[in-house]
């Protein structure tokens, strides 16, 4: 077995597992096994390999490094398989490196963070959506897997079509030019983003025109119509986590009511709702900030019935028209 990423390097034949497998190798987890997160041997690449070079260079001399005749303790510093630290990737690098070399997420998925969003936001998940009538206007959620941007032959104006993801199924999204002008920035991909379209029957494979495109964690503010937080009485801190959002409310004003729900020991549960003035604006810092002070999953979203934000336009893009 490989002791360590250094030694790795040393034994592995440099022409067939060269610098930019090992790069590959890095990003999509596979020498997670050393111990040392992925950032930290991607950045020290270099430098093993360099080490690796000389040992190489050393052996077939029949020389010796000086600090492979000490012991570990007397190597101190000079111990060959310290790498330089470094800043972790994100997450969402993490991940992106991996959907890039393996063509799907190993440790995990994007949108884990934003399932409360989803699940409160979406009016069809996307295993469902193709259930629902031709012409229904929905309200979607997934990763945008793909933006493939396209040039309307009629208008000569610029549209795209979005593959949405959410994990376990997905769909075609078309932004004709009148949508994708307004909403352009959301079209990114490899990014979670919120579809309110029209779902079109028309082919044998279910697609969404799109009208409004937003990025995921904007939702609550587009669509939140109320903020629920669970709260927990049997504990004795009620009247602290209170006083603590009272604080938050201060420091995030917005425009979604905030409501508290209480729930006692004897399973009651009581809706709380405070001053009009009590309003927030349901940003992901603030949503963080709450749960670090009443734990996680302690916020539900009631959202609008209606599924755009804008007011629906008399005239709307066709795909005929918008392709051309």
């Amino acid at each position: 077995p490989f002791k360590s990423f250094a030694e790795f390097c040393e034994r592995v034949d440099p022409a067939t597992v060269n610098k930019r497998v090992l790069e590959a190798l890095i990003k999509c987890g596979a020498l997670d096994g050393f111990g040392l997160h992925r950032a930290r041997l991607f950045n020290a690449l270099d430098f093993s390999l360099s080490r690796a070079a000389e040992k190489l260079r050393e052996k077939a001399s029949g020389q010796s490094n000086l600090f492979d005749l000490l012991g570990a303790a007397d190597a101190g510093s000079a111990d060959p398989n310290s790498l330089p630290d470094c800043p972790k990737w994100t997450e969402k690098e993490s991940l992106a490196y991996e959907r890039e070399l393996l063509g799907i997420y190993m440790t995990g998925h994007p949108l884990t963070r934003y399932r409360r969003i989803i699940k409160d936001f979406q009016t069809f998940s996307l295993s469902k959506v193709a259930e629902a009538a031709d012409n229904k206007d929905v309200r979607v959620a997934g990763m945008a897997s793909s933006v493939t941007r396209r040039i309307s032959k009629q208008s000569k104006e610029p549209w795209a079509v979005i593959v949405l993801d959410d994990g376990e199924s997905s769909i075609e999204v078309l932004a004709f030019p009148e949508a994708y002008k307004k909403f352009e920035g959301a079209c990114v991909p490899d990014t979670p983003v919120l579809i309110c379209g029209t779902l079109s029957k028309r082919d044998e494979q279910p697609k969404i025109v799109a009208r409004e495109i937003y990025p995921l964690p904007e939702a609550p503010r587009h669509f939140g119509e109320k903020l629920v937080v669970a709260l927990r009485v049997e504990d004795g801190l009620a009247l602290k986590r209170i006083e603590g959002l009272r604080r938050l409310t201060d420091a995030y004003p917005g425009t979604v009511p905030l409501l508290l729900c209480l729930f006692y020991p004897n399973k009651r549960k009581v809706l709380v709702k405070p001053s009009a003035a009590c309003a927030v604006d349901p940003s992901p810092a603030f949503v963080g900030e709450v749960e670090a002070l009443v734990g996680r999953n302690s916020i539900k979203f009631v959202a609008k019935r209606e599924i755009y934000k804008e007011p629906r336009p008399e005239r709307r893009w066709s795909r005929d028209r918008a392709a051309g």
